[in-house]
Parts: structure tokens; sequence; C-alpha cells
């Protein structure tokens, strides 16, 4: 079997980074909203919103690159000797 040889009939993606990212971001958004309701102090809230739009701007962008080039690298370290 070559490595170019279709084994299956779905596209399996590469892991990413970005949904833990993302979900992280959104419970400090969460927080940072609950903490605004009860203090009136908005930084938590902003800091939370800004990280949950990085991260889906990230996301996004890495499903580009992979739609156009059909790997974004994560790894920066290789293995070869």
């Amino acid at each position: 079997m070559s490595a170019s040889e279709k084994k299956h009939d779905y596209h399996l993606v590469d892991p990413s980074p970005w949904p833990i990212y993302t979900s992280f971001a959104t419970l400090v958004l969460a927080v940072g909203s609950i903490y605004y309701f009860h203090s009136k102090v908005m930084w938590a809230m902003i800091l939370g919103l800004a990280l949950v739009c990085y991260g889906a701007f990230m996301w996004f962008r890495d499903v580009v690159i992979e739609a156009e080039h059909q790997r974004p690298s994560y790894t920066s370290c290789s293995n070869s000797s």
C-alpha cells in the first residue's frame, strides 16, 4: 500500500489547538461577564471577548490554510537524526 492511496471516503483533519483554546477563552468570557454583572468591573469580560475573537480568527485561518494547502504545521522541531 502506498502512502498516497486513499483508504476511506472521508477527510480526517489534523489535531488543532484552537478548540481547547477557544473553550478556555469562552470560560474566561463567561466568568468575566458574571463578574461584570455583580461588580460592574468590565476588564475580565473584555479580556474574554478578545481571547474568543483571537481564537476564532486563528481557527478559521487554519481552516483556510488547510483548504488551500492541506496542512498547517504546529510543531517546530523534528526528530530527524
